[in-house]
């Protein structure tokens, strides 16, 4: 159990177990089974581009070697703030494979909110997209960084970020 999580009632985890709501597998092992099973299929589309399950399993555990070659380590906690498309769902499922947390952020937040959740989970890393809608995330996470002592990585999207 993590540091700062209330552990759910013994009662309530044999029940969900019991009646398969959890199973143990993470979410990185569950995508792997669905691209076993449904490899062609897609699995992930937006306006660029559509991922198969296959696509997807293997672009995620791509990027999560990458980062864990980068510095990123297990328990590793990011804050995670990208608009929806297939690179959210491919970041999301390495930082899954490799054990880093990722802190949902919201395209809204700004500079007060992004400093205080770096802060306050002493975040090593901020996934962002450079712009969106005419904001300049890349920017903000700059401004951030020394406002949060434990900010290492700043992971932009797209060439030369």
């Amino acid at each position: 159990m993590l540091a700062g999580c209330t552990p759910y009632p013994p009662e309530f985890v044999a029940r969900y177990r019991r009646e398969g709501y959890w199973r143990d597998q993470t979410l990185g092992e569950l995508l792997h089974e669905a691209a076993a099973r449904y490899a062609r299929r897609a699995a992930v589309c937006d306006a660029s581009r559509t991922l198969t399950y296959a696509e997807l399993d293997r672009l995620s555990t791509r990027l999560g070697l990458h980062l864990l070659r980068c510095g990123l380590q297990p328990r590793d906690i990011v804050l995670l703030q990208l608009p929806n498309g297939w690179e959210f769902a491919v970041i999301f499922f390495a930082l899954m494979k490799i054990g880093v947390l990722p802190v949902m952020c919201l395209l809204p937040h700004r500079n007060t909110e992004l400093a205080y959740f770096a802060r306050l989970t002493g975040s090593t890393g901020y996934f962002v997209a450079p712009e969106f809608r005419g904001f300049d995330y890349l920017a903000m996470a700059r401004e951030i960084q020394p406002e949060a002592p434990a900010l290492r990585f700043i992971v932009a999207l797209g060439e030369g970020s």
